[in-house]
Formats: structure tokens, sequence, C-alpha cells
């Protein structure tokens, strides 16, 4: 099994915020740790520095990793990610990407992600589901 790229996910959500805020809360470790499951973020926020995901999950602890691609406040992040869901093991050609984009428009955020890099439509399915519980987190949070 290997990581295809041809695989691609993308969640949209308008949000009703401005997107200094929006930002804010997609990149400040102490937001990601709410719309992200519980999980704690490690990075010093620049381009090219590493990116730690680190949690528990059903009673297990995980570390999940990448590098941050983009840093482009307040419209562009995009970071690689390995992890261990994909059962993989850990070489560069296994590293997804996770690119999320802001737009904003009349006092709409526009918040898309895009993840490529997938084992299997089961998994990317998954994901899906996911990432838009986490959207809905983050427009619930920014519209408080």
């Amino acid at each position: 099994m290997k990581l295809n790229n041809d695989l691609k996910l993308t969640v949209e959500k308008d949000i009703v915020s401005t997107i200094e805020k929006v930002w804010e809360i997609l990149t400040e470790p102490q937001y990601i740790k709410e719309y992200l499951y519980g999980t704690d973020a490690i990075s010093d926020w620049k381009e090219g520095s590493s990116l730690i995901f680190k949690g528990e999950w059903e009673g297990n602890a995980y570390q999940e990793k990448g590098t941050i691609l983009e840093f482009q406040k307040p419209e562009k992040f995009s970071y690689s990610y390995f992890t261990l869901f994909f059962e993989l093991p850990d070489l560069p050609e296994n590293y997804a990407k996770i690119e999320n984009k802001l737009t904003e428009k009349n006092g709409i955020v526009t918040l898309q992600l895009t993840q490529t890099g997938f084992v299997s439509e089961e998994k990317l399915n998954h994901s899906i589901q996911n990432w838009n519980q986490c959207l809905e987190i983050i427009k619930n949070i920014a519209e408080k």
C-alpha cells in the first residue's frame, strides 16, 4: 500500500467573522486543541518549520508530524502531514498535504481545506467527515 496523491478532498465552510479571527483559530494551539479533538500542536509557526501533533485517541497516545509549507497570514496555511492512521512507513512520499485558504467578502470568511494524498477511498471518506466536523467547530468558535 502507498499514498495515492490522486485521492483528494476539499471541504468548505462560510463563517460570519473576520479573516483575522478565523486565521487565529486555525493557527493558534489553544484553538487547534479545541477543533482537532484535543490535539496539541507544537511549532514555531514559520515556513519550513516542523509541526507536531500530539494527543490521545480512544485511550492510545499518538504523535503525528509534518512541515509547514506555507504560512501567509491571514490567507494561506499549508503543511505536509504524516499520520499513523494510513499505516505506512515514515518516508517523504507518504506525507499528505493539507492546505487551508481563507477569503473574505462582505463579512463572510470562506475557509477552504484541501487534503491531497490518501491510501484508500475509505480513508478519504473518513477524513471528509472529520474535517467537516473540525470546520463546523471553527465556525462555532469564530461566530461566538
